[in-house]
């Protein structure tokens, strides 16, 4: 039982922070655009779905504080207060504090108070705005409906148009069998109705209960009737049965309900009509001459009642209303433990190895039935290797959900009208990388918003609309996906740029460099041509912590600028870090393994080019520069048989890789290199063939970047110096 109630309060964590989501979306949306009375009624339902879930589990603290939030966001959607800025200010500070009390509750169960920082400034603003007299606004009100008499035609019969005497709630719970297997209370419930008025009587239900020998300590029997005088609406209280699970029956009478209703509500009930009857009397729902009458009612008049006079609400009925949001998506997707997915994709490519040598056992038997059906087989381990790549993958819109606070907060601190801009949130990525990549992105937006965007009155001089734009975009590009994050504001200076990094030592006084060497200076460890050091920006702690977190996932990130007009920081990642398509090739002993996504041919080295200096090969017309790997890695003498110049692209850049010989493709399962081969270039992981030897990626990011470095520093030498010294050369041209 321990168990199950720890499972159950690790769901109510993880529901509560996704519904704290969903407030502050759309908290930042109504600065956009106008709310609809269904997004208010959202939110209202957003907080009152935390506390009551929260009181379950006698977390008071919470329970609380999001009352306070739960009655502005209440007299909010009746129209008795208008979202205001200075409101949605305060509703997303209080969402916030609710995160940190969900955080501070869910690692010490013994705390019971809201002295956390900044709450009890938080309660009284929040108690203002609960008492605060009604704002005019050009929002209608919305009109809500409490069930207090239901509203019939007049039926024939001994019940017609009677309503019972009794002034408060009848609410009949009987629980799912399985109820305890989730740790829940049921008492839990009774102590939440209390907070919403006075129960004036409780009858235990206890619905089936078999013999003593087969009485099974771990089935929930038990049920409730209950009369509640309260002054909440039907809706509240049933809020107080969010949280419980499927199969447990919740039926609500208003107070002076038909006798008819109690018809229909006797017939869904399990028990005994006469069982009802007499309970409904001992709990004071029913008088003595009300439940004569109940009991005189014809069971055809009965029956009708029960299709057309039935006004009773169910839980289920309600919550289906109030959360269709969150039960749909409930109903399309699982959540599971992300150390699950690893394990899964390791074992995924375990096989895949295994699968591998199984293919070269067939070869080399040359059985042509064992070979049909080793290839049947690899098609199913490829097909499986797709399907659980899949499985983790989520949408860029997952990262990007974040910034639209983190933009409005920062627009007010500097005082600047920024919007922003999200596309392409529906392309996918693996979700290991996710969190490595928020901090980069977190470090670019900021720095668009506090260096990129021009002030109000400089934008206005320059012609510029005064609201800047901070766009985000994801979209696939082959094997990567690409990220941008781009402004509409001043664009970087390359005179400052260079100016400061020459006052750092950073480049010689005189040296003569490109704009994009100029521009990737401010990667370096504490570049900052910041005049000023605000909250945002201007330490120099952040281009360069960028630029290390991009490389360790296999990416790189290159920057396009257009002086006073924008600049974009353009990210490149590879889809996935476990398993690729490899396309072997072997240069001397070595073997060596290229992505086939990043491939575009492979052409047999023409004699004429072999010694020549350029290092350029005409493909059609079109002049590519290429590196040798045998000189590049230093890998022996030269193979006197033919050569192979492998074609690969990047970032819209081709280029040439020449090897000995072409092995064909295959499955390969990336490994990491160890520490001792961090800073080796060229390698981005190695591998394990179907033959048990080992194989390294090539990193073609960089060596396509290399091979036009040294097409490069070829044209700046004239083709004085032999190869070797070219080599030599451009080994301290960092990739």
């Amino acid at each position: 039982m321990e168990l199950d109630l720890s499972s159950a309060r690790a769901a109510f964590f993880f529901e509560a922070r996704d519904q704290r989501a969903i407030l502050e979306k759309a908290l930042l949306d109504s600065e956009a655009v106008e709310l609809d009375e269904e997004t208010f009624n959202l939110m209202f339902r957003v907080a009152h779905t935390i506390k009551g879930s929260a009181g379950l589990f006698g977390m008071d603290a919470i329970v609380r504080f999001t009352h306070l939030v739960e009655n502005v966001l209440d007299r909010l959607r009746s129209g008795e207060v208008t979202l205001s800025k200075e409101l949605v200010s305060l509703l997303l500070a209080a969402n916030d504090h609710i995160g940190l009390l969900l955080d501070v509750v869910e690692h010490d169960d013994s705390v019971a108070t809201v002295n956390q920082p900044g709450g009890e400034e938080l309660m009284t603003k929040l108690l203002a705005f609960s008492t605060m007299t009604h704002i005019p606004g050009d929002r209608k009100p919305q009109v809500f409906v409490t069930p207090s008499r239901p509203q019939h035609p007049v039926e024939e019969g001994l019940l017609r148009g009677k309503v019972v005497a009794s002034s408060a709630y009848h609410l009949s719970v009987r629980f799912a069998p399985n109820l305890f297997e989730t740790g829940i209370d049921p008492t839990c419930f009774l102590r939440f109705l209390k907070t919403l008025g006075e129960i004036k009587r409780v009858i235990p239900v206890f619905s089936h209960l078999p013999p003593l020998l087969a009485f099974n300590p771990e089935v929930c029997y038990f049920g409730f009737d209950v009369q509640l005088a309260s002054d909440a609406d039907a809706e509240r209280i049933l809020n107080a049965f969010d949280f419980v699970i499927p199969g447990t029956q919740v039926e609500l009478l208003p107070p002076h309900a038909q006798l008819s209703d109690f018809v229909a509500l006797r017939a869904r009930l399990p028990e005994a009509p006469e069982e009802i009857a007499a309970r409904w009397l001992a709990c004071g729902a029913l008088t003595e001459a009300e439940a004569a009458e109940l009991h005189a009612e014809a069971a055809e008049e009965r029956e009708g009642e029960l299709h057309e006079g039935n006004t009773g609400l169910t839980a289920s009925q309600a919550a289906a209303s109030r959360q269709i949001e969150r039960r749909s998506a409930d109903n399309q997707y699982i959540k599971v433990e992300a150390s699950k997915l690893d394990r899964l994709i390791n074992k995924v490519g375990e096989l895949v190895i295994a699968s591998d040598a199984t293919t070269a056992v067939a070869d080399r038997r040359r059985d042509i039935e064992l070979t049909e059906s080793v290839k049947a087989i690899n098609q199913l381990v490829a097909d499986i290797r797709d399907d659980a790549l899949k499985l983790r993958m989520v949408i860029m819109g997952e990262v990007f959900g974040r910034f639209p606070r983190v933009v409005r907060d920062a627009s007010e601190i500097l005082g600047k009208q920024i919007e922003l801009v999200i596309k392409g949130a529906e392309a996918e990525i693996d979700k290991s990388m996710v969190e490595k990549l928020t901090d980069p992105l977190m470090h670019l937006v900021r720095n668009a918003i506090d260096h990129g965007i021009e002030t109000p009155e400089l934008r206005l001089a320059r012609g510029k609309p005064v609201v800047g734009t901070v766009e985000l975009r994801a979209y696939h590009d082959s094997s990567c996906v690409v990220i941008e994050v781009a402004d509409d504001g001043g664009g970087l200076n390359r005179d400052k740029i260079l100016a400061k990094a020459i006052e750092k030592n950073l480049v010689s006084a005189g040296t003569n460099l490109s704009d994009t060497e100029v521009f990737k200076l401010i990667f370096q460890p504490g570049f900052s041509t910041a005049e000023k050091i605000t909250d945002l920006s201007g330490r120099g702690v952040g281009m360069d912590v960028v630029r290390r977190n991009i490389e360790a996932l296999r990416g790189s990130i290159e920057i396009l600028n257009s002086e006073e007009q924008g600049t974009t920081f353009r990210i490149r990642l590879p889809l996935t870090l476990a398993i690729i398509d490899g396309f072997r090739v072997q240069v001397g002993d070595t073997l060596l393994v290229v992505p086939v996504d990043m491939m575009y041919e492979c052409v047999e080295m023409p004699a004429d080019l072999q010694q020549d200096k350029a290092r350029q090969i005409n493909l059609r017309g079109e002049w590519l520069p290429y590196i040798s790997l045998r000189e590049l890695f230093q890998l022996g003498e030269v193979d006197k048989g033919s050569e192979y110049v492998v074609i690969v692209q990047y970032s819209g850049r081709r280029a040439g890789l020449v090897v000995d010989r072409l092995l064909g493709e295959f499955q390969a399962v990336i490994k990491p290199l160890g520490i001792i081969f961090k800073a080796l270039q060229g390698i981005s992981g190695s591998t394990i063939l179907g033959n048990g030897e080992p194989a390294l990626i090539l990193d073609i990011p960089q060596l396509v970047q290399f091979a036009w470095k040294l097409e490069h520093a070829q044209i700046r030498r004239n083709g004085n110096s032999s190869q070797n010294d070219v080599y030599r050369v451009t080994q301290d041209i960092p990739i």
